[in-house]
This record gives C-alpha cells, sequence and structure tokens, in this order.
C-alpha cells in the first residue's frame, strides 16, 4: 500500500474567502457554509478579509 502526502505551503496572512476556498478545493459558496459553525470562534470580519 503506497501512502501518499500532499503538504501544502502557504504563507500567514489574511487571506479572502475566494483564496482560502481555492486552497481547500471548494467552492467559495460551500466553504462559507461551513465556516458559518465555527463562525464566534473565528471572530468578526475587519475590512475585506
Amino acid at each position: 500500500m503506497d501512502a501518499t502526502i500532499t503538504v501544502l505551503k502557504f504563507s500567514v496572512k489574511p487571506y479572502t474567502i475566494q483564496e482560502l476556498s481555492k486552497m481547500y478545493n471548494m467552492c467559495s459558496r460551500t466553504f462559507r457554509r461551513n465556516i458559518a459553525g465555527i463562525q464566534l470562534q473565528l471572530g468578526k470580519r475587519r475590512g475585506h478579509f
């Protein structure tokens, strides 16, 4: 059994919903729905990001 590991390299910065959804290979609408449940933990959005 061969296991492959994919490593994503990214820097810590404010990402938009579209950028984050591309990182996770999701539609931006689906990604927004997925993070809606943890909105309190993420905090309020400030500005465009």
